[in-house]
């Protein structure tokens, strides 16, 4: 009843709040995602609790994130994504083992048991680049050799900590499917969407280009992110990095440009504000739910192990000090995909409510922090 009489209210709200805080950013020289954030906290159960997530909200938000990546995708110079394919595959695995190795580390120095070790060590792995994707695009950084890299690694990323997750979650007895049935899944989807991509996408868009509708080429772009974004989900794998691959595929394609138009308009207007006041929505730091001294080490040691990690592998990969420190900062935040991973072990009791709020408050301030370093990181 509730949801039906002020969703409309509390939608209205957030659009508005998003447009005044990421301008009052922008005044700050600051990227307007984290005005978007901090009004989330706000507004939401850590500070005034005005406004109440609900099914809708979460919805809406997740088309959010879709739109985002799949416009990321859009504006992926692929030739860029070629070159960057050795150098993301190092920095994948150096972001994926020190992170690995800190968080068993500091969950082995707490005295946790063997099962909260691992799944920890599985959640500093976590990448989510949908902060760093719009911080890169506000800051028109996303085309450089940076960004290529950092999207690059984070896909590969994605990939490599399900198939761990899988593996850790075998180990302990409590798996649904087995790892070689994983990456069976994610190899049948990889071979369907690049047949799609490759052999399908430019008759259907050159058909659509004959049609009297103006936005058929749009539709058939937002239709083919969805159905990308669910294959990829249903492969075990995140449904942005879906997304991603519909946005790739398509920018090859003579419709990119009005996609893309198309797409920035319906994103940027509702659907990504939600997404991004959301997580504020979402996440609440008066729980009490967590050991305060053991959530911020744990912050800090996640936020400086994937630093670590992605700088080192960037850096033997040959770029520069400052280029490298600019990636690694690129691979910092933590969102849906550590969550799931935090909600999947809570559910299965292989960690406690200490941990799950530390994670939380590691999604948290890794999304606040992340924009403000990257815009560090690329000054000269």
């Amino acid at each position: 009843m509730e949801i039906s009489q002020h969703l409309l209210a509390h939608v209205a709200i957030i659009i508005i709040l998003s447009k005044i805080f990421s301008a009052i950013s922008a005044k700050f020289r600051q990227p307007p995602v984290v005005g978007m954030l901090l009004i989330g906290l706000i507004i939401g159960p850590t500070g005034f609790d005005l406004i109440k997530t609900n099914i809708i909200i979460e919805f809406l938000s997740e088309i959010g994130v879709i739109l985002l990546l799949f416009e990321a995708g859009l504006e992926t110079d692929i030739n860029g994504m070629k070159k960057s394919g050795k150098s993301a595959i190092i920095i994948c695995l150096s972001g994926v083992i020190v992170p690995f190795f800190s968080g068993i580390l500091l969950a082995y120095l707490f005295h946790m048991p063997l099962n909260e070790i691992l799944v920890i060590g599985v959640i500093m792995t976590a990448t989510s680049v949908s902060v760093t994707v719009m911080t890169l695009l506000d800051m028109k950084k996303f085309r450089t050799v940076e960004g290529m890299n950092i999207m690059g690694a984070a896909i590969l990323d994605d990939i490599v900590g399900i198939i761990l997750l899988t593996f850790i979650f075998s180990f302990l007895g409590q798996g649904d499917k087995n790892a070689m049935g994983i990456i069976g899944d994610i190899v049948l989807y990889i071979v369907i969407a690049g047949f799609i991509s490759f052999f399908v996408l430019n008759k259907v868009f050159e058909y659509s280009r004959k049609t009297s509708s103006e936005d058929t080429e749009v539709s058939i772009g937002l239709a083919l992110s969805f159905l990308y974004s669910w294959g990829a989900k249903i492969s075990g794998m995140a449904a942005i990095t879906g997304s991603y691959f519909a946005g790739l595929a398509i920018g090859q394609t003579k419709s990119k440009n009005k996609v893309d138009q198309g797409i920035k308009s319906i994103g940027q207007s509702l659907f990504v504000p939600i997404f991004f006041i959301n997580i504020g929505l979402t996440t609440n730091l008066r729980s009490g739910n967590f050991n305060l001294v053991f959530a911020i080490i744990f912050v800090l040691v996640a936020m400086l192990s994937k630093i670590i990690g992605g700088s080192f592998g960037a850096k033997i990969s040959g770029f520069s000090l400052r280029r490298s420190f600019s990636i690694g900062v690129g691979l910092v935040p933590r969102g849906e995909v550590a969550l799931v991973v935090a909600n999947m072990a809570i559910s299965k009791n292989i960690i406690g409510d200490n941990v799950f709020g530390a994670v939380v408050l590691m999604v948290m301030v890794t999304a606040i922090a992340t924009p403000m370093m990257l815009k560090m990181a690329f000054k000269k």
